[in-house]
């Protein structure tokens, strides 16, 4: 989304899921322990911010231009669905609304 680490994708199971993945990049700069005394695992739990299903699998995503934190979801079933943030910080989106086409 313009720069900032919250991405959105479709998911199998007809979802659109956003997360924030800014601890999972910071997590790559990381030097990973390879010692079999201290093996560190990757951590990338929690960057999950919100989950929407739907009836049908979707083909489009596209953050606005405009407006921080609105995203359009076009799916098979010919649905549009817009999702807004619910403040600045992008810290959890609801839906804005659904259009039939």
């Amino acid at each position: 989304m313009h720069g900032t680490p919250i991405v959105a994708t479709w998911t199998d199971e007809a979802e659109v899921t956003i997360y924030n993945v800014a601890e999972a990049i910071d997590e790559l700069d990381k030097p990973v322990i390879t010692s079999k005394k201290q093996v560190q695992k990757k951590k990338y739990g929690g960057c999950k911010i919100a989950g929407f299903k739907h009836k049908s699998e979707g083909y489009a995503l596209d953050w606005s231009p405009n407006t921080l934190g609105r995203l359009a979801v076009g799916s098979n079933d010919a649905a549009l669905n817009l999702y807004k943030a619910t403040d600045e910080t992008c810290s959890t989106f609801v839906k804005e609304f659904a259009v039939g086409l």
